[in-house]
């Protein structure tokens, strides 16, 4: 497992970023932690399904999802989308393929 740590010294920002790979080399999960202990997302985090195609797209601020989550069919077509504020559900909209 790869890291890519983003530092601002001197402004107690720092962002480790977490890629996670399938055993065929076709990314899994990408997104980035403030902390580990305890886990603190921040950003976007992006999930991947084996063939590469996205799985899911959600962002989060200091470890509260916030904004837009999109959950995607193996084919690339959204499934469910949703929106969020400060960790609260807004807006779920399920979408079907007839």
């Amino acid at each position: 497992m790869r890291y890519i740590i983003a530092a601002l010294i001197g402004k107690t920002a720092m962002l480790l970023m977490l890629p996670d790979h399938y055993s065929n080399g076709k990314p899994q999960m990408t997104g980035g932690y403030s902390s580990f202990e305890p886990e603190v997302r921040e950003g976007e985090f992006v999930f991947y399904y084996d063939n590469g195609s996205v799985k899911s797209r959600e962002h989060f601020k200091t470890a509260k999802r916030t904004g837009l989550y999109q959950y995607y069919y193996r084919n690339g077509r959204i499934s469910v989308e949703s929106s969020y504020l400060d960790a609260n559900l807004k807006v779920s909209t399920a979408l079907m393929i007839v």
